[in-house]
């Protein structure tokens, strides 16, 4: 019986091999999303209209320039990081992180396009069914909205973070 690890620890360079389920590339985007979450709560917990742009703005530029640091080559990521910063400070959160998908798939290298779309659609569905499950038990505390964007932060992070990788 083959363990997980022994399963997936062919080499992604050749043709045959499977790539693990978390490299390199995965785990530097998944924590830059995430540092850019944290950020932007403490950001969006004083609710002026200024910080919550310069929130939107580093949510959405973190997970490219953790992709580019992923591979090693941060001149790439610069144009994603802009657009995806744009595109995520273009709408509220659903709507952004599909703006968000669009502008970076279209112009990050070696990304499938499709798979971030879809991806992205799927964190965003999740992470929204996992704020109304939270909904319910925390609506009376005034601080659960923070506690909200986190989670569909880390879902919609996560969801970003495999297909960018691949």
């Amino acid at each position: 019986m083959f363990s997980m690890m022994t399963v997936a620890a062919g080499d992604a360079g050749t043709s045959g091999g499977s790539q693990p389920l978390v490299n390199k590339v995965c785990l530097y985007t998944f924590v830059a999303s995430l540092i850019g979450v944290v950020v932007a709560m403490f950001l969006i917990s004083s609710a002026t209209v200024v910080n919550v742009v310069i929130a939107l703005l580093v949510m959405g530029a973190l997970p490219a320039l953790g992709r580019a640091l992923g591979n090693g080559n941060i001149g790439d990521g610069i144009l994603p990081a802009i657009l995806g910063a744009v595109g995520s400070a273009l709408g509220l959160l659903v709507l952004s992180s599909l703006f968000w998908s669009l502008l970076v798939g279209a112009t990050a290298k070696g990304v499938a396009f499709g798979r971030l779309v879809l991806f992205s659609i799927a964190g965003c569905i999740v992470g929204s069914l996992l704020v109304l499950v939270l909904a319910s038990p925390l609506g009376q505390d005034p601080n659960w909205l923070q506690t909200a964007f986190v989670l569909w932060g880390v879902v919609w992070s996560a969801a970003i973070a495999f297909p960018m990788s691949r």
